[in-house]
């Protein structure tokens, strides 16, 4: 027979039997292709009771984790099968623990794994291995699951603390979900459409333009869903939607957006981080490439988001530029970057309006007494408007960083004395 998941070897009538008290994973034919584990058979000398079967995986050469498991509880002499609802992954082994009773086994194929009592469920539990063992115990599943192209979501319930949020919800069928998040405001914009043949901009659409994915905690498909967020900035809010896939198919639907404000967390304070260097590195573009400073946190500190005091050199001139933040090493091209954002010059105050601009995106967990380096610098593709029209012009790249006192929160800007900034 053909069966769209199967794990173990065939439960037959073989030469030995196991006695009862040990729990005991079958080396033979782990998992193939995850799913839903719905047939389990067990073929017994003499019955057995207080019986467990379950799916395993490797944290270690001998080391195991119960995944999925089920209180089988009796089972009688000889042939007998069972319906379970076990989540398989790739890669799963099935195993077996009875308080009495026999299993058949035989003194051939690829051996077990065994380990004295009862140890359905484990953590990180480290077996023994018995080389030529083959048991009679077998799981699959015949027919291929149902793949759902949409989800309706039926509960939810979001619960904040202050380490984290933990997000359930339930579903009307079984999925495997992600909740794909973002801190900031969503972005609206219309799409146009043809109706009876007239273009409408009326098909509104929205979009995160930055944000994260996280799987849900469960394996396999299911019909209850959990999701755990952590390093979330103070007082913030956050919106998020969530996708998913059904039997390994990404769904075509996803859900409406949501939002929640998160209310904890330590917010930042202000600071008298003194100026330390000032870089004037050879670039791509222009000589003076590139302007920074260093700072070093007198506490740990989650940024909400990075704010520099930019604006325009010239409004004959625009282009993209990027904000870093990185650890030093004596190179600023070089050096790893913990977290950047790209933008555009046109979007800045004009010249002689300097103003914060906020990066949102910028929002790493930055460690007390530890040097930082933020770093402003353009890139390719700047343009000089010429009376007439937009022209390449690398060469009058700028964006000017002003200086604030030192009384200002940290990070602060630099003095340009009147140069461009790049």
């Amino acid at each position: 027979m053909s069966y769209f998941i199967d794990v173990g070897a065939p439960a037959i009538d073989r030469a030995l039997a196991t006695d009862s008290g040990w729990t005991l994973i079958s080396t033979e034919n782990p998992v193939a292709q995850g799913g839903l584990l719905e047939k389990v058979a067990i073929y017994a000398p003499s019955a057995q009771t207080g019986c467990r079967v379950a799916l395993f995986y490797k944290t270690n050469a001998n080391t195991f984790t119960t995944g999925s498991w089920a209180e089988i509880g009796s089972v009688p002499a000889g042939y007998s099968e069972h319906t379970v609802n076990l989540n398989a992954r790739t890669g799963d082994y099935i195993g077996i623990y009875f308080a009495t009773g026999q299993l058949d086994v035989e003194n051939i194929g690829e051996g077990r794994w065994y380990l004295s009592g009862l140890e359905i469920p484990c953590t990180n539990l480290a077996f023994t291995f018995q080389a030529t063992r083959t048991q009679s115990l077998f799981g699959w599943t015949e027919v291929p699951p149902i793949v759902y192209t949409r989800f309706l979501i039926t509960d939810y319930q979001i619960t904040p603390n202050c380490e984290q949020v933990t997000v359930s919800l339930k579903t009307d069928v079984p999925c495997h979900l992600w909740l794909r998040f973002t801190p900031e405001k969503i972005r609206k914009h219309p799409r146009t459409v043809v109706r009876r043949g007239l273009s409408m901009g009326y098909d509104l659409r929205t979009c995160f333009v930055e944000y994260g994915d996280i799987e849900q905690e469960e394996a396999w498909d299911t019909l209850e869903h959990t999701f755990i967020i952590t390093e979330l900035a103070w007082c913030h809010t956050y919106y998020f939607y969530f996708w998913g896939l059904s039997a390994g198919e990404v769904m075509t639907y996803t859900s409406a957006i949501f939002n929640f404000f998160y209310p904890f967390g330590t917010p930042p304070f202000k600071t008298c981080e003194k100026q330390e260097e000032s870089d004037h590195n050879w670039g791509f573009c222009q000589y003076w490439n590139a302007h920074c400073q260093t700072f070093t946190p007198t506490h740990d500190f989650q940024v909400h988001h990075l704010s520099l005091m930019l604006n325009k050199y010239d409004i004959r001139y625009r282009g993209p530029y990027i904000v870093k933040i990185a650890r030093p090493n004596g190179d600023c091209w070089a050096e790893p970057v913990i977290a950047s954002q790209t933008a555009y010059s046109a979007s800045l105050p004009a010249p002689g309006e300097k103003d914060w601009v906020p990066f949102y995106t910028i929002t790493p967990l930055l460690y007390k007494d530890t040097l930082y380096r933020i770093v402003v610098h353009t890139l390719l593709g700047w343009e000089r408007w010429n009376g007439a029209q937009w022209l390449p012009a690398e060469e009058y790249a700028s964006v000017r960083w002003w200086a604030k006192a030192l009384t200002n929160p940290y990070p602060r800007g630099m003095a340009g004395y009147g140069c461009n900034f790049q």
